[in-house]
């Protein structure tokens, strides 16, 4: 029986809380609450801090069937943003085929000294990048031929080339700063005296289909979008982005940050953590505690050599390691809970957390029982008290892996 008179026992005591304490200052001390995954809520703004998440937004794709899905990342505090990540979930994806426009013309002199040119316009929608080539179809020895893209953005892009060139190209990459809609292709009459034919062709290259998406870095006062070509349907609007990268404020530790962001509403922070945090303070002592258990139970097996007789013996080494290992165990059990809820794992508290408090609970009543109803255990043969003893660690054991398995971050991809 624990007697707090007993020096024996107000030694082991001591020892077991002292113990509690160091696992628990070292875990607080070395490791963060939150672990940097999705299952880590701390409900905060995504402007808090890091960089800024938007919405996720809708808009028409491409083609019949299929809509854009885009979130706009943005650095707006003094420092660098690295290794953006951005990941799709909820929706399917619909990878969409180039879009080509094809146009024929021919452009000259206007008058003296005045050169005629063609406008075509063409869409760009979900585009990645568009590809513009000017092929002559008749020659002019000294002509010349340029063409220009306008976005609606008003940013332009030029190329010029002989008018005797087989093909004249323009690629157009910054779809971000032209925006999207109605583009125009000028051609224009160059030099030269005689009119030119030509052939234009413009591709409209789609986003790729890809639920990952990277991002290197954002300077302050960047931005950049990502964006995803998702099948049209009910289910469209449930769809969900995390957002992740590395803030690094100038002399400051690089922060590791994750954001979640649904259809038209605000970012969530999931996380803000060091990168490359194996452990959170309340998973190290959630495993502190399945640790010093093994030692317990180990050590219990050593202890029941011998018979009932020799268990009992309070100067055996293996008598007094089990009885502070399994105190031990209680105490960092319970600190392992408290920082579990102080780290915002109430949505846990009905699902990991009720098993993890059955298996407290049968950790208690078999000290207990063992404790303080020594009538009964001494009134069972010793055979059976040690077969009931092995069942019940072993379905505390059992609640325990069930426990961890739920939590499922180390174990569950």
């Amino acid at each position: 029986m624990i007697r707090l008179a007993d020096p024996y026992w107000r030694r082991l005591l001591a020892i077991a809380a002292v113990g509690t304490l160091l696992a628990a200052a070292v875990a607080l001390v070395a490791m963060p609450l939150q672990s940097g995954s999705g299952d880590d809520r701390a409900g905060s703004s995504g402007s808090a801090h890091g960089f800024h998440v938007s919405a996720v937004t809708l808009s028409p794709g491409p083609q019949a069937g299929i809509v854009e899905l885009s979130v706009d990342v943005s650095n707006d505090e003094g420092g660098l943003v690295e290794d953006l990540t951005a990941r799709v979930e909820d929706v399917t994806l619909a990878p969409a085929s180039d879009t080509v426009a094809g146009f024929v013309g021919r452009v000259g002199l206007t008058g003296p000294g005045q050169h005629g040119s063609q406008t075509h316009p063409f869409d760009v929608v979900a585009a990645e990048g568009v590809d513009l080539s000017l092929r002559a179809t008749s020659v002019s020895p000294a002509g010349g031929l340029s063409l220009e893209v306008v976005a609606p953005s008003g940013k332009k892009w030029t190329a010029q080339g002989s008018g005797t060139a087989k093909a004249l190209s323009l690629g157009v990459e910054d779809i971000t700063a032209g925006g999207e809609g109605s583009y125009q292709a000028v051609v224009a009459h160059a030099g030269g005296l005689r009119a030119i034919s030509y052939n234009l062709t413009a591709t409209v290259r789609h986003i790729p289909s890809s639920e990952d998406l990277t991002w290197s870095e954002l300077a302050t006062g960047e931005s950049h979008t990502f964006r995803w070509l998702v099948e049209d349907g009910e289910n469209v609007t449930a769809a969900r982005v995390l957002v992740g990268g590395t803030f690094v404020a100038p002399g400051g530790e690089p922060m590791s940050y994750e954001y979640a962001a649904g259809v038209e509403t605000p970012a969530v922070e999931v996380s803000d953590t060091p990168p490359g945090a194996w452990f959170t303070s309340g998973e190290a002592l959630g495993f502190v505690a399945v640790t010093v258990l093994s030692v317990a139970v180990l050590s219990g097996l050593l202890r029941a050599r011998g018979g009932r007789a020799q268990s009992q013996v309070r100067s055996r080494r293996s008598v007094w390691v089990h009885r502070v290992a399994y105190l031990t165990m209680l105490g960092v059990v319970t600190a392992h809970g408290l920082v579990q809820l102080a780290a915002g794992h109430y949505d846990d508290l009905l699902t990991v957390g009720m098993v993890g408090t059955a298996a407290f609970a049968g950790m208690v009543a078999l000290l207990w029982f063992n404790a303080y109803r020594r009538d009964l255990v001494a009134s069972m043969s010793w055979n059976v008290w040690l077969a009931l003893k092995v069942v019940a660690v072993l379905s505390v054991v059992a609640l325990i892996a069930v426990h961890v398995l739920l939590f499922g971050r180390h174990f569950i991809a």
